[in-house]
Parts: structure tokens; sequence; C-alpha cells
């Protein structure tokens, strides 16, 4: 709860703008908002089968980070990533 109140607050950051959040590899916190939260968040995930139930869903393979469309980049305020298991070698590629 104490995570799901942050990033909140970080979508409120702008003095009345709303902030663009990305969500890498976490949709446990991306769906745990509010509906009109995630209307400002995009989730990006492996399981392309939430994209049936979202609609602000981006296909992300952590083995390919680069691989994200053009369109998106530096369109995000904030990135919350929660990696579902933690290597030095999947740290690397989160990194990218």
């Amino acid at each position: 709860e104490v995570l799901c109140d942050a990033v909140v607050e970080s979508i409120s950051l702008k003095g009345g703008e709303s902030a663009r959040v990305a969500f890498l590899s976490t949709p446990s916190l991306y769906f745990s908002l509010d509906e009109e939260v995630r209307k400002q968040c995009t989730l990006f995930d492996f399981d392309s089968s939430m994209g049936s139930c979202c609609s602000q869903f981006e296909f992300y393979d952590y083995n390919h980070p680069t691989n994200i469309d053009t369109k998106l980049h530096g369109m995000f305020d904030t990135i919350v990533i929660d990696p579902p298991f933690i290597t030095d070698s999947v740290w690397e590629s989160y990194k990218a």
C-alpha cells in the first residue's frame, strides 16, 4: 500500500499536470491502482494476454530491453521496475 501511495503521488507531481508512469514487469502493482490513475500509466510486460484487459499495455521482454516502440521514448516521467526474479544478468537487462 505504501508503494501504491508513492506511485499515485508521483503521478500528481507536476502541480496539477499528470505525470506519465511506465510499469515494467509490475502487473500486480499496476492493477492495484485505481482505474482513473491507470489512465496515466502504461504496463510493459511479457505476458501479452494482459493486453486484453489493459488498454495501456505494451509487450516488453527484458531480454530485449531496447525493443520498444520509438513513439514511447521520452514519454514517461517515472518508471517503476520490479523484475520477477533478480539476478545480475536480469538487472543488467533492465539497465539497458
